[in-house]
């Protein structure tokens, strides 16, 4: 009788912990990606940028996720020119999107101040080519899972400024 309690016992453990390493494997297998449709640009000029840049996030796992902060570069043409940073606790509902507007604000004649080729580059390709232009978002995100922290997953993104600008699409297709 004590064998099969203890064969029993064993048993759920290993079942659970087994599917909570699944789950954890999934929830690694997170996707992250700029959603055009939602971004809202309030000023684009070389005096100033102000925009809400809508980021979508894909939640494989059965289990909810925990954000517990995030730092973010944001550059254009590789050259930095804002830095995002929240340390405001977020949850990501299990298997689903949730989208992270991050607040962006910079003078493009301020950051581009010691590189005016640059600028002048930057300002033609606005006018003439708004592909030419390569937004970037690069950092690190502070996630967990049931109270496991995970520290410094790499998040990493580039869109064109024509994409960005372009007509709403549905960007969450993208994430499988």
């Amino acid at each position: 009788m004590k064998k099969n309690i203890i064969a029993i016992v064993a048993l759920i453990i290993i079942s659970v912990s087994i599917y909570m390493y699944v789950q954890y494997t999934k929830a690694l297998k997170y996707c992250w990606k700029i959603n055009a449709g939602l971004t809202k640009i309030f000023s684009m000029g070389i005096k100033m940028v102000k925009m809400d840049l809508a980021l979508d996030f894909k939640n494989s796992s059965d289990i909810d996720l925990s954000v517990y902060g995030y730092t973010f570069d944001i550059s254009l043409n590789g050259i930095k020119v804002a830095t995002v940073k929240n340390t405001d606790k977020q949850l990501i509902k299990a298997n689903s999107f949730s989208v992270f507007n991050l607040g962006i604000e910079f003078s493009p004649e301020q950051a581009f101040k010691d590189n005016k080729t640059k600028l002048v580059e930057l300002s033609s390709a606005f006018l003439a080519n708004k592909k030419n232009i390569l937004f970037s978002i690069s950092g690190e995100v502070t996630a967990g899972i049931l109270g496991m922290k995970v520290e410094k997953v790499p998040v990493s993104m580039n869109l064109s400024l024509a994409e960005l600008l372009a007509p709403s699409v549905n960007q969450q297709q993208k994430c499988k």
